[in-house]
């Protein structure tokens, strides 16, 4: 079963910071790599902003180097 949205949602905006500060990269590197605005990557992170697209999702995944995946499953995981 999967977890509440709120839930889920932190956790997702959690692990886009974790693996984001895995690669050295400052959001707005990494907005550019993935093609992403840097405020969005930054909303996301913090929970300030529920996104539902998943191509946003594909996006940030692609430039860490991950399937959307194996992001959302890091993410329950934590």
């Amino acid at each position: 079963m999967f977890p509440p949205i709120p839930v889920v949602q932190s956790s997702f905006g959690r692990e886009i910071a974790r693996l984001r500060a895995l690669t050295g990269l400052d959001l707005r590197q990494f907005g550019t790599l993935c093609n992403v605005s840097h405020s969005r990557i930054h909303a996301l992170e913090t929970g300030a902003q529920i996104d539902g697209h998943t191509a946003t999702a594909v996006k940030i995944a692609r430039g860490l180097g991950i399937s959307v995946g194996e992001l959302i499953e890091a993410a329950w995981g934590r």
